[in-house]
């Protein structure tokens, strides 16, 4: 509950925790499967305006490092 009201307090269109906690659980979501990289790659090609190429350039980064994780196994 802590990381929801922390989500909640940060994200200026946040409104409801009820919303932080479906964001924590789909987040839980994707590692659980595996999807991490897939969800990188959808950051990095989404249009989305609150999208910024800050936040491309950190997925990109951090794909970048999990394939030379791979690549070193």
């Amino acid at each position: 509950m802590a990381l929801a009201n922390k989500l909640l307090e940060s994200n200026p269109n946040a409104t409801k925790i009820s919303g932080q906690m479906i964001n924590i659980s789909s987040a839980i979501g994707i590692f659980k499967n595996g999807w991490e990289e897939e969800a990188l790659r959808e950051v990095m090609k989404s249009k989305h305006s609150s999208i910024t190429k800050e936040i491309k350039a950190k997925a990109a980064a951090l794909v970048n490092a999990e394939s030379q994780l791979k690549e070193k196994i």
